[in-house]
């Protein structure tokens, strides 16, 4: 049986070694630090209880191990609350991190839709006036005094100011193009190009320029997937 100066010398031994674990400060070696102190409480606990231990000589040396123990228990403690707040910190700073990532890439998501988008332009005033307009039908396709209004995104023709009944419209989203031709203009669309004169020189810039202003406005309401369904207009029919 060993004597109380042997396991006093265990313990000791074991303390040294708790010490050195805990100085390490890994995880794997704290844990065994712990493992190693809960292991000594029930030895600690016997050897109060024997009388050698209680002599004089050996109380000294008892009361050492008892502060080594204390020591020991709150530095293992004590590391192991500071791995918990670092593993905490990281935790929060991986939080932060991912949630910076994110606003990142909203922002750059949104500024790449804003950079694809055309600015909608304002929308130009409504067109209204008289022009001749060439003919469809005939072998000579002559041109007819015609009262033009726009509404919304419809260009209709009358026969004068003031008609109720149109006798049809050119839908302006649909232009292609205009261009100047001798003492007037044409106006390209996918299935025609219509033939148009003016009735003074000034009007020919009005015409022309304000069909381009809103070329470029029903452009850009495509280019933002803003543009809408007209409302309903007047007849349909395109004739003379």
């Amino acid at each position: 049986m060993s004597t109380v100066r042997e396991r006093f010398a265990e313990v000791q031994q074991a303390l040294d070694e708790v010490h050195s674990l805990v100085d390490s400060n890994t995880p794997s070696d704290l844990n065994k630090a712990a493992t190693i102190l809960k292991s000594l409480l029930p030895i600690y606990k016997d050897l109060t209880n024997n009388e050698e231990s209680k002599r004089p000589e050996n109380l000294e040396i008892l009361k050492e191990i008892k502060s080594r123990l204390t020591e020991e228990t709150q530095r293992v403690m004590g590391k192991k609350e500071e791995a918990k707040n670092l593993q905490l910190q990281q935790q929060q700073q991986q939080e932060q991190q991912l949630r910076q990532q994110q606003q990142q890439q909203i922002l750059e998501s949104t500024n790449r839709s804003r950079a694809f988008t055309s600015p909608e332009l304002p929308k130009p005033s409504l067109l209204q006036g008289y022009l001749k307009k060439q003919g469809e039908k005939g072998i000579v396709r002559a041109f007819k005094k015609r009262w033009f209004q726009q509404r919304e995104s419809k260009l209709y023709y009358f026969e004068k100011e003031g008609d109720k009944e149109s006798f049809g419209f050119i839908n302006l989203p649909d232009m292609i193009g205009v261009k100047t031709v001798d003492s007037g203009f044409e106006l390209a669309t996918p299935t025609r190009v219509y033939i148009f004169q003016v009735l003074k020189p000034s009007d020919l810039n009005y015409w022309t320029e304000g069909l381009k202003d809103y070329k470029k406005y029903y452009q850009s309401l495509q280019n933002s997937q803003k543009f809408g369904n007209d409302s309903p207009g007047l007849s349909s029919s395109n004739s003379y």
